[in-house]
């Protein structure tokens, strides 16, 4: 699974300096793609058509049980370079997410 996300806030938050692991949320998935996508690739785009600026391999997907925002996931990453422009393309995209089953 590849997950393509619009993130212009780079609303990240680094939880392991040393292993170089990410959280970032909150985000609107079915329970398919969010089971799916653990071992999967993340990355984030500031617009459609831009290449990625940011990504990692998601090694947890949690979905929110409360709160604002309960029902979205937060999605944790081992952040790579690998993962740093990346472009996809135009077709498949929603307003803010592409997903790519592989």
């Amino acid at each position: 699974m590849k997950l393509h996300f619009i993130e212009k806030a780079k609303a990240f938050q680094r939880t392991d300096k040393e292993l170089n692991i990410w959280k970032s949320g909150n985000w609107v998935l079915s329970n398919d793609v969010a089971e799916a996508s653990v071992g999967g690739d993340i990355y984030f785009h500031t617009e459609q058509a831009k290449p990625s600026y940011f990504g990692g391999e998601i090694i947890e997907v949690r979905k929110l049980q409360e709160g604002p925002d309960k029902g979205r996931y937060v999605i944790t990453f081992k952040m790579t370079m690998a993962h740093k422009g990346v472009k996809t393309e135009k077709q498949g995209w929603g307003m803010e997410k592409k997903i790519i089953r592989v």
